[in-house]
């Protein structure tokens, strides 16, 4: 009950929320300059940000995203339930 009752960095997103794009590998673009290469095009996967949102922790980075939430102050994390 302790060991998940703490916050726990998502061992998927190491704890930022998100992760490289797949398709472009965090450039946001796709293609590139070498001769016969296609042109260089923005990243349809990310759409150009370079960076996928985590569904594992919610995009929260927490992988026990379930017993936080954001608190009234800004950028304040805290246990559900508590204000």
């Amino acid at each position: 009950v302790v060991w998940n009752s703490k916050p726990r960095k998502c061992r998927t997103c190491f704890g930022a929320g998100y992760y490289p794009c797949s398709g472009c590998l965090g450039r946001g673009k796709t293609g590139g300059c070498l001769p016969g290469a296609p042109p260089l095009e923005t990243c349809a996967v990310c759409t150009g940000r370079g960076r996928e949102l985590c569904n594992d922790c919610n995009n929260t980075g927490l992988a026990n995203y379930w017993l936080w939430s954001p608190r009234r102050e800004p950028g304040v994390w805290g246990a559900r339930g508590e204000w």
